[in-house]
C-alpha cells in the first residue's frame, strides 16, 4: 500500500446503508462541537452556525454531502422493528 492509499472503513447501518466511517465520525464531531445537521427538502444539507466551520470542517463537508445527507436521512426515518 502507498503512502498515499486511504482504507476506507464501511459501517453498515441496520436494515439500512452501508457508508464510510468519516461521514459517521463527523456528524457525530460537529454535534459534540454544538453544530446542529439538518437535511431540508431536495436534499439541502445544513450545518449551523455556519460560521464556526473550521476551513477542514468545510472541505470535509463537501467530500461527504452525499453520505452525510443519506445518514441523516436514515436517522429521521430509522428501520421499523418487527
Amino acid at each position: 500500500m502507498s503512502p498515499t492509499s486511504e482504507v476506507l472503513e464501511l459501517v453498515p447501518l441496520c436494515d439500512g446503508p452501508v457508508i464510510p466511517i468519516a461521514p459517521y465520525r463527523l456528524i457525530h464531531d460537529l454535534e459534540d462541537r454544538g453544530f446542529v445537521v439538518t437535511v431540508g427538502p431536495d436534499d439541502v444539507l445544513s450545518v449551523q452556525p455556519g460560521s464556526r466551520l473550521t476551513a477542514d470542517d468545510r472541505e470535509a463537508i463537501t467530500r461527504w454531502k452525499r453520505h452525510l445527507v443519506a445518514l441523516m436521512r436514515y436517522t429521521q426515518n430509522p428501520p421499523r422493528v418487527a
